[in-house]
């Protein structure tokens, strides 16, 4: 027997429907929101769809009750499936929401990843929600001003030629994952959209290992040596996570077409800095430029440690020469302007690969 708890929300039709909670997606396909038919769970209507009506997307079996809402379903399941690539709507990309907790917010369909998850978000909905980074093109003055900033921090960090060289990295580095967890980590980057992790992680004193393979539109996630199919939220997670490292900045910045402003002056960490916004590819980060031309860090909008929603800012504390780049080592993150655990690194090791030339 399935049982359902109408809330509102907002003056909205709010639907929590509970179920197993799963941190990852299984093969073969799991049934989706219970077997309810998406296009009229968006409308406040609970109805179980058919098993010869179904579309699988990202590992997720969305059944329907007629061929008319298949079709619309697959003209445009990101507006109709669960949002956010499936990723738990409180937490983010890196924890995979249970198909069959989910609520309807607002015309669409939110995952979690547990009870709790949806109890955050029914107080605050808007809080977890991503607002997407602006980007609004300049005026001829205002882009040279960008530009010349984008050339002194190139000229700092070894040069626009090499830069725009760069084709990948691996680095090492061990990080705080927060309330008191830790991990040291491979990372290994190929751009524009190939991204490779090891890590070995302590958390409540329980030792576990985590592996990643994000390769565009594909991924793998193994935990504790047990590996699932990577939804699309969390690939675009760690996606994201290379098109904010300040080198990958730098590079798009450099870039022929590069879309790139001026984003005021500020202080990061102490030191005073001049803001260039840069549009990497769907991501918007605003790359932070000390006077002789250092890379001080970056700033974005994202998430902190209890899912909530603010301004991120990436602080970097030490550099190194590496293949001739000057290379960000170490970083501090605060979240609204307060220093958190969660973030910081310190990079032990770098090797960088180039075009040929």
């Amino acid at each position: 027997m399935r049982r359902v708890w109408i809330v509102t929300l907002s003056a909205l039709s709010t639907l929590w429907l509970s179920g197993l909670v799963m941190q990852a997606q299984q093969a073969p396909p799991s049934e989706a929101l219970l077997g309810f038919d998406p296009i009229l769970l968006v409308s406040g209507k609970e109805q179980l769809g058919k098993d010869d009506l179904a579309t699988v997307v990202d590992g997720l079996k969305y059944l329907f009750v007629s061929a008319e809402n298949k079709r619309l379903f697959d003209s445009d399941p990101s507006r109709y499936g669960i949002q956010l690539g499936g990723s738990c709507a409180r937490m983010g990309g890196r924890v995979y929401a249970s198909p069959d907790l989910f609520l309807v917010y607002e015309g669409r369909i939110y995952g979690f990843g547990s009870p709790d998850c949806v109890k955050a978000f029914q107080a605050e909905p808007r809080a977890f929600l991503p607002v997407p980074e602006t980007f609004v093109e300049p005026t001829g003055a205002e882009r040279e001003r960008a530009a010349v900033l984008i050339q002194k921090a190139a000229r700092r960090a070894g040069g626009a030629s090499l830069l725009s060289s760069v084709r990948g990295w691996e680095e090492a580095w061990t990080e705080s994952r927060g309330r008191g967890g830790s991990a040291s980590v491979v990372g290994r980057t190929t751009l524009p959209a190939t991204y490779r992790e090891t890590a070995a992680a302590e958390m409540g004193g329980r030792s576990m290992t985590m592996a990643v393979m994000v390769d565009g539109a594909r991924g793998e996630r193994t935990f504790n040596g047990r590996g699932q199919a990577m939804h699309a939220g969390g690939r675009e997670d760690f996606l994201e996570e290379v098109r904010r490292h300040p080198i990958a900045v730098l590079v798009a910045a450099l870039a022929k077409d590069a879309r790139i402003a001026p984003a005021g002056a500020a202080t990061l960490d102490g030191r005073a800095v001049e803001y260039v916004r840069v549009a990497n590819g769907s991501t918007v980060v605003d790359l932070a430029i000390e006077g002789d031309g250092s890379i001080a860090g970056v700033r974005f909008h994202g998430r902190g440690e209890t899912g909530t929603f603010g301004t991120i800012e990436r602080a970097m504390r030490a550099h190194q020469s590496v293949s001739g780049l000057v290379w960000p080592t170490a970083r501090v993150q605060y979240f609204n302007g307060v220093e958190s655990p969660a973030g910081a690194r310190t990079i032990t090791n770098v090797s960088v690969t180039f075009a040929e030339r």
